[in-house]
C-alpha cells in the first residue's frame, strides 16, 4: 500500500452492447505495463459509432488511435470518493493521481440513430461465476491471482475470521478493482442537471469493501503499526441493473451511466444522431479490504458490456 503499485496486466477486453451492435476492444500490457494492442469494432453496421474526440467516427475504432489516446499506464494503489477525483490518500501522501499514469482514464463520444433505444445501461456482471483462464460473454474483473504465505496473524474477515502465521492462500487482485463512469454533457447547450456518475465494485462483495478495519488494514496495522481509517466512503454499486425478458425495459437504473440525447448532426439522409459522452475510470482502490502485497503483479482480464434499452419500466 506504501509505494507504487506495477501490475501486470496481460489482457483487458472491454465489451459494448447497445441493442444488436456489438463492441469490442482490446488492451493487451506487458509485465513492464507497455501497452501492445487496443482497439474498438463495432458490428451490423451503423447503429452505433465511437470517437474519441467527437468529431472522427469508427466502426471500427483503430488500435493506435485509442492506444496513442491513452499512453504508458502504471496502475498505483490510490483513491477515490467520487470516481472523478484521486489521490494518494491511502499512503497519507499529498497530491493527485495522474490520468493514464496512475488510472485509466478514457472518453468516449457514442451517436445512433435508433429512435428509442437511448438508456445505456452496464449489464452483466459475470465477476464471480467466471475465472481468468475461462472468459465468457459478460462484465466482468477478474484475475489469476497469487499465492501467499501469510508473515503474521491478522484479523482477515467481519465475523472474527483470522489468517495465521504460515497459512497459505490465493489473493486476487481484481477483488480490489474499481471502475466508474462518469457522463458528460454533449454540448455547451446541454443543461442537463441528472448528468450519471456512478462507481462499481464488480466483485460484488460489499463485506470486502472500502475503508473496512479488517483484512489489509488490520495486516498494516500490525505490521506498521496505526492507520487511521478514512472518515468517509464512496457511494458504491455492487449490484448492476435488472431487465425485463419479455421488454426493452430496465426494472432498476442502479447500473444506468448515460442517456443519448438529440444532436444537431444528421446523416446524409437527415436522420438525426442521438449523442452521448462518457467518461470510463479504472484503478486500486488502497482502501479496499483485499489490497494485500500478495496481489502485486497479478493478472487481471476486464469485460465490460453495456445494454442500451427504452427506459425504466413503469
Amino acid at each position: 500500500m506504501m509505494k507504487k503499485l506495477y501490475l501486470a496486466i496481460l489482457t483487458f477486453i472491454m465489451m459494448i452492447f447497445v441493442a444488436t451492435t456489438v463492441t469490442y476492444a482490446w488492451l493487451s500490457m506487458s509485465t513492464s505495463n507497455v501497452i501492445r494492442d487496443l482497439s474498438l469494432t463495432t458490428h451490423l453496421g451503423d447503429a452505433l459509432e465511437i470517437s474519441l474526440d467527437g468529431e472522427n467516427y469508427y466502426e471500427s475504432l483503430p488500435s493506435d488511435v485509442l492506444i496513442s489516446h491513452i499512453g504508458r499506464v502504471n496502475l498505483t494503489d490510490i483513491t477515490s470518493l467520487n470516481g472523478k477525483d484521486f489521490d494518494f490518500g491511502i499512503r497519507q501522501q499529498e497530491g493527485q493521481a495522474r490520468a493514464n499514469k496512475d488510472y485509466i482514464s478514457v472518453t468516449f463520444h457514442f451517436r445512433t440513430k435508433s429512435l428509442r433505444a437511448h438508456e445505456v445501461y452496464l449489464s452483466n456482471n459475470i465477476s464471480n461465476t467466471t475465472t481468468h483462464d475461462a472468459p465468457q460473454n459478460g462484465t466482468f474483473i477478474v484475475s489469476r491471482g497469487r499465492n501467499w504465505v501469510s508473515d503474521i496473524n491478522f484479523l482477515y474477515g467481519p465475523n472474527g475470521e483470522m489468517i495465521e502465521l504460515g497459512d497459505v492462500n490465493t489473493y486476487y487482485l481484481s477483488h480490489s478493482m474499481r471502475v466508474s463512469f462518469i457522463e458528460q454533457a454533449l454540448n455547451e447547450h446541454d443543461e442537463r442537471t441528472d448528468l450519471s456518475s456512478k462507481i462499481f465494485d464488480l466483485s460484488g462483495n460489499e463485506a470486502r469493501g472500502y475503508g473496512k478495519d479488517y483484512g489489509a488494514v488490520d495486516y498494516y496495522r500490525r505490521k506498521r503499526g496505526t492507520l487511521p481509517l478514512p472518515t468517509e466512503t464512496p457511494p458504491t454499486i455492487y449490484e448492476l441493473s435488472k431487465f425485463s425478458a419479455e421488454s426493452p425495459y430496465a426494472l432498476d437504473r442502479n447500473s444506468h451511466i448515460m442517456t443519448l440525447i438529440e444532436s444537431d448532426d444528421t446523416d446524409e439522409n437527415g436522420m438525426m444522431y442521438y449523442k452521448g459522452i462518457v467518461t470510463m475510470n479504472i484503478w486500486v482502490e488502497g482502501w479496499d479490504a483485499d489490497l494485500f502485497d500478495a496481489v502485486f503483479g497479478d493478472q487481471v482480464k476486464m469485460q465490460f458490456e453495456f445494454k442500451a434499452v427504452h427506459g425504466l419500466l413503469n
